[in-house]
């Protein structure tokens, strides 16, 4: 189990992790217990085929990987856009999640290109600060 995962745990909360469904299709997400995470895609664990997977809109909180985040909430992922799908989906008149990208201090940079498509996250978390978008 993840640092992450545990305290949400301790804390009551359910984790949940994604899935890719199929190649240019949003993720989904799936509860599943950390250690039943089986190669997936790409070889990234993800939960197995049996795991219920849950509405999007009942996500409290998404943590969202990136290669480099700036302060706006850009964020360079690794090329595929499952992300940017996902998060596209995320309607600000209904509830949403809040999108966390998650990174190293040395990932937040100047700016980020951006491209059509691309979808900025709320806040980027470091192990140094937490930046809210200003964009």
């Amino acid at each position: 189990m993840t640092p992450i995962a545990g305290a949400c745990a301790a804390d009551g909360k359910t984790t949940l992790y994604p899935r890719v469904v199929a190649e240019g299709r949003p993720l989904e997400f799936a509860v599943a217990d950390g250690a039943r995470l089986a190669p997936g895609a790409y070889g990234i664990p993800e939960p197995p085929a049996d795991a219920p997977a849950v509405a999007l809109a009942s996500i409290d909180l998404l943590f969202v990987p990136g290669v480099a985040f700036d302060s706006r909430g850009a964020r360079l992922g690794s090329g595929k856009g499952y992300y940017d799908r996902t998060i596209e989906l995320l309607r600000p008149e209904e509830p949403r999640p809040v999108t966390v990208g998650v990174a190293y201090d040395f990932q937040i940079i100047p700016e980020v290109p951006e491209r059509a498509g691309d979808r900025r996250v709320d806040y980027v978390i470091t192990e140094r600060r937490l930046v809210t978008a200003s964009g």
